[in-house]
């Protein structure tokens, strides 16, 4: 999110204060999100290809003036709108591909996964499910935090998408 000066009134430090939190929000969603990025070369034909529209929210420069005038959040509410406008995009993904889809109760979840036969070439990705809740309370056997029998587990504990589980070929990511 690039920022651009409009005037010369503009408080250098509300300046630096807006870029940290760019850095910081947007980087932390970036590195969440970087578990599952793809570094093989993928030709036009070999993939869907999707272009997200970059969000444009307005924000005047009087927020970022030397003036003594507070603007609450002003230092970091778009840049987490921003932030939220990635995650939806990206999960959003997620469910527009062409899908075998199942309906499970919570306690037959993983039984099912370890009737798919997977392996350490796949992903567990789960979105809006606490695998903690799993570790701790339903003490499935061979689950932690990022790893079940074998298989990479990666959460996004906080997605718009609310208790769905995607089963993936780490080529097909």
């Amino acid at each position: 999110m690039p920022v651009q000066i409009f005037s010369d009134k503009m408080s250098k430090s509300k300046i630096e204060v807006f870029k940290y939190f760019v850095s910081k929000i947007i980087g932390e969603t970036y590195d969440d999100y970087h578990l599952i990025n793809n570094e093989i070369l993928l030709y036009k034909e070999d993939c869907n290809i999707r272009i997200f529209n970059e969000p444009r929210p307005v924000m005047y420069d009087n927020q970022f003036r030397d003036d003594n005038v507070s603007y609450p959040g002003y230092d970091s509410f778009i840049v987490q709108h921003t932030a939220r406008y990635m995650e939806v995009c990206i999960d959003s993904t997620f469910l527009d591909n062409k899908i075998e889809r199942y309906i499970l109760k919570e306690e037959y979840l993983f039984p099912a996964i370890d009737k798919l036969n997977i392996n350490a070439n796949y992903f567990i990705i789960l979105f809006g499910i606490n695998i903690h809740e799993y570790i701790q309370f339903v003490k499935v056997k061979g689950l932690s935090e990022n790893n079940y029998k074998g298989t990479k587990v990666i959460s996004f504990i906080n997605s718009p998408i609310r208790k769905s589980i995607f089963i993936i070929k780490k080529m097909d990511i």
